[in-house]
């Protein structure tokens, strides 16, 4: 497929497109069993007057993509182009063959192309379909996997080949007509195959390609983390999205991900949440919140689960509460502090395996982050300390004197300390054995 310019559009579509769907669909039903298109938006290609006549464009419809405008298509009436979603059964491989000279299939190019991507991938490709200018090559996978990890691994695969992944999340591929259909062997014209008919691989054909492709294990690559913070947040709920915007424009920025993708992404998800009806829906307030994320213009702090006290922390808490020189009236803040504070540092120490998306922005975002955890010290940043309890200082004082928060002290004065420059807080180790003694 050519390099296409993409125009939103928000007219009203013509008629047709807005008919209701009728079960007689049958093409439509089939395609949309194979390939899992995403259906709140496709592209159309149209005709724009140019220079030496007719030239064709294409423009994204934010409209449904319907069985009709899908069977249209099929049969040649429509030039409709499809999007990929973010939970994917297959790939597509597009090879254009720039000397064909109307014959695309007979180019010495295009074949050495298509043998090199099949080479490379080990294995034959499931479907082969004509395009204008050359074919597509899918791959089907017998489950579903994050589009991420997919494109990452197959982009690898296949570095330095002129060749295109297609279609994504944000960049669509035509939707083939009937007679497009190829014998991935004999290159001969078939019927369009039904989903029980495909050839469908293990997704070790990805993996055993790319030794060095792990989301789950590789630091680097934490693509993976994207999908883990999407399925977490999904579906969007009224009044409760900005922790699901910060996590998941972090993770899209921690991931190399181009804001634009990013936004796509979100936006799908808003998009798919049936029951939200926030401001998020339009995509101009998304791209804006994520800039400010991207532009590291944050100041959220995450927050910990509610987390159930062992037996030793509530004992702690009371033996706490009888040595604090404070009035009774403050007994219960008291309680509610200590019980936060017990929280936080349980869950900064385990962290890193509990959620490594905020692991990782922090130990990007503040220095010495991860020297200090490793070292057994936890940040109390004064801010989170003020939504404790407002005199928190008071409190810490306390603590301090009594052995049970035990300040950071080296030989770096800026490891350890408050610094507005390098936004960093006093960082404390919790010691609990003194307080039971």
């Amino acid at each position: 497929m050519n390099p296409i310019i993409m125009e939103t559009i928000s007219q009203v579509t013509p008629q047709y497109e807005q008919a209701q769907e009728q079960s007689s669909y049958k093409g439509a039903k089939q395609f949309i069993q194979l390939f899992e298109p995403y259906r709140q938006k496709y592209a159309r290609q149209i005709k724009e007057r140019g220079l030496y006549g007719q030239d064709p464009k294409w423009v994204i419809i934010k409209h449904y993509l319907t069985d009709q405008l899908i069977e249209q298509a099929l049969a040649g009436e429509l030039t409709l182009a499809y999007f990929k979603r973010t939970w994917v059964n297959s790939y597509g491989i597009d090879i254009d063959a720039h000397d064909s000279w109307g014959f695309p299939l007979l180019s010495s190019g295009f074949k050495i192309r298509m043998n090199e991507v099949i080479e490379r991938i080990g294995c034959p490709p499931s479907l082969l379909i004509e395009s204008p200018h050359g074919a597509h090559l899918y791959w089907f996978f017998i489950e579903h996997m994050s589009w991420i990890s997919v494109h990452e691994a197959v982009k690898r695969i296949l570095d330095g080949l002129d060749v295109e992944i297609l279609p994504t999340p944000s960049k669509p591929l035509r939707i083939p007509h009937e007679g497009c259909y190829l014998d991935v062997h004999t290159l001969e014209p078939i019927d369009p195959p039904t989903p029980d008919s495909i050839i469908r691989y293990d997704q070790s054909i990805l993996s055993s390609k790319s030794a060095t492709f792990d989301t789950k294990k590789s630091p680097r690559n934490r693509q993976y983390y994207v999908d883990v913070k999407e399925r977490e947040h999904y579906p969007l709920k009224n009044g409760n999205t900005n922790k699901a915007v910060v996590e998941c424009g972090i993770a899209c920025r921690l991931a190399g991900l181009p804001i634009e993708e990013a936004v796509q992404r979100f936006n799908n998800m808003v998009m798919r949440s049936s029951g939200y009806t926030g401001n998020l829906r339009d995509d101009r307030n998304i791209e804006r919140r994520f800039r400010s994320i991207y532009n590291k213009q944050i100041t959220y702090i995450p927050q910990p689960k509610v987390a159930q006290l062992s037996l030793l922390d509530e004992e702690l808490i009371e033996k706490f509460i009888e040595r604090a020189p404070f009035s009774s009236q403050r007994r219960t803040p008291l309680r509610t502090f200590f019980i936060k504070l017990l929280v936080w540092a349980d869950y900064i120490q385990n962290l890193s395996q509990r959620d490594p998306v905020w692991h990782t922005y922090l130990c990007e975002q503040y220095p010495y982050f991860r020297k200090n955890v490793m070292d057994g010290y936890v940040p109390l940043p004064c801010k989170l300390m003020r939504n404790w309890n407002n005199r928190y200082h008071t409190i810490v004082d306390f603590t301090r004197q009594i052995g049970f928060l035990e300040p950071l002290e080296t030989a770096s004065s800026l490891r350890g300390t408050y610094s507005t420059t390098l936004h960093t807080c006093k960082y404390y180790r919790v010691n609990k054995s003194t307080v039971i003694e």
